[in-house]
């Protein structure tokens, strides 16, 4: 099992599953030491490059709700491929600041 992405004060847990070995990425889940910094699913490829995910039940998102993304993109520089919001409303549709928000619907 490969180590998970070098951050300081890192904690991270491996899902186990049928679906992840197969996969060409390693998910992680990320929970700072000091518990100031979460996010769901952290998806890293092969070569490094890393896809930062959050699940929100609401219908809407907001600057609190990106800002662990923010955090992490900030530590990877450029590891970060993109950031990912999934959420509970109608529209998907990519933020100012960049990261991308896609209804739950659209995940099939």
């Amino acid at each position: 099992m490969a180590a998970p992405p070098d951050l300081p004060g890192f904690a991270a847990h491996r899902p186990r599953g049928r679906a992840i070995l197969r996969a060409e990425a390693r998910v992680y889940h990320l929970r700072t030491r000091d518990r100031l910094q979460e996010i769901d699913p952290i998806a890293e490829r092969y070569d490094g490059a890393v896809i930062a995910i959050e699940v929100k039940p609401a219908r809407t998102v907001d600057d609190r709700d990106v800002r662990h993304l923010h955090w992490l993109g900030n530590q990877l520089g450029e590891r970060r491929v993109d950031k990912l919001v999934i959420h509970a409303g109608p529209a998907a549709y990519r933020r100012p600041d960049g990261v991308a928000v896609v209804p739950l619907a659209l995940m099939g």
